[in-house]
């Protein structure tokens, strides 16, 4: 997504990763999305969570999160749009950053 940001020449469109149901309880759950919360929710077989990098008007970027193809709430987010800055520091406080 960085990249995406400050290189548009050469950033990709679409990136695609595959896992297991755990690892997408995990991500979801660094994510702090709600239905993760919920202790007898687990991801269906062949569950899709697609992140989008979206630029408003003004230049600012937000992440926009579906699973299956729902909006998904994660964090504080409003109307499922959550400023890059707010995920950005979801995911270090779970995960770290090469600057710690």
């Amino acid at each position: 997504m960085e990249q995406a940001i400050w290189d548009h020449s050469e950033s990709k469109k679409l990136v695609i990763y595959s896992g297991h149901d755990v690892s997408l309880l995990s991500v979801l759950r660094t994510m702090d999305a709600e239905i993760a919360n919920d202790i007898d929710w687990w991801p269906e077989y062949s569950s899709a969570l697609a992140l989008e990098l979206l630029e408003d008007e003004n230049g600012k970027f937000f992440i926009r999160v579906r699973l299956n193809g729902k909006l998904l709430a994660i964090g504080d987010a409003i109307d499922g749009l959550c400023p890059l800055d707010r995920f950005r520091g979801m995911v270090l406080d779970h995960i770290g950053s090469h600057a710690d």
